[in-house]
């Protein structure tokens, strides 16, 4: 479910965003902000009991921290040719992955609607 809610924000920010902004580059930097996106996930996973008792003060500078990072690797992607060609590499080899990730995605919703039946 959630791998089609990712693709479907992201292809939705293709359609919304100017065509300048993302040129050639769709691929590889939507990957890095989606691997990016996921690495956060993680660390906020692990810190989850302690963000909760954050009050808004120490919630801003761990917000601004994500938004500059998000910044960083979108100038990176658009920046370096290297480092775009490289993160196409990675994600031509992960395509295949993804295809069968999204298939048992819809089988397990299948599954979830069938037992609410």
């Amino acid at each position: 479910m959630e791998s089609g809610i990712l693709w479907a924000v992201l292809v939705a920010l293709g359609l919304a965003l100017p065509r300048k902004w993302l040129a050639d580059k769709f691929v590889p930097l939507s990957s890095a902000l989606a691997w990016l996106l996921a690495a956060w996930a993680v660390l906020v996973q692990f810190i989850f009991n302690r963000i909760l008792q954050w009050g808004p003060v120490q919630l801003v500078p761990g917000l601004v921290l994500v938004v500059f990072s998000f910044g960083l690797v979108y100038w990176l992607v658009h920046r370096f040719g290297r480092v775009e060609s490289q993160i196409r590499k990675i994600a031509q080899g992960l395509v295949i992955l993804t295809y069968f990730y999204l298939v048992f995605d819809l089988l397990g919703l299948v599954v979830v609607i069938l037992r609410n039946l």
